[in-house]
């Protein structure tokens, strides 16, 4: 996308909607390009596995079916006997 300096500020919402969209938007003066506003990059929200296996009482390498046996050891009630 292209946007002249002059229509810039009229031009707000557009410029916005095109950076969330992903888009570089090429500033321009007189017809020549002065600058590119680029969209910022998007962090990843992944959980630290350190955080995640002690949540689930897991160790590191443990196959996730043998954790899942490890809670319900844990969480047994006290039952009928």
């Amino acid at each position: 996308m292209q946007l002249s300096l002059t229509n810039l500020r009229s031009a707000t919402h557009e410029l916005r909607q095109a950076i969330e969209r992903g888009e570089v938007v090429e500033l321009t003066f007189h017809g020549k390009v002065i600058g590119q506003v680029n969209p910022a990059e998007k962090k990843s929200h992944t959980l630290d596995k350190r955080v995640v296996n002690a949540y689930f009482n897991r160790r590191e390498g443990d196959d996730p079916y043998v954790a899942i046996e490890r809670l319900k050891q844990g969480r047994k009630g006290r039952g009928i006997k």
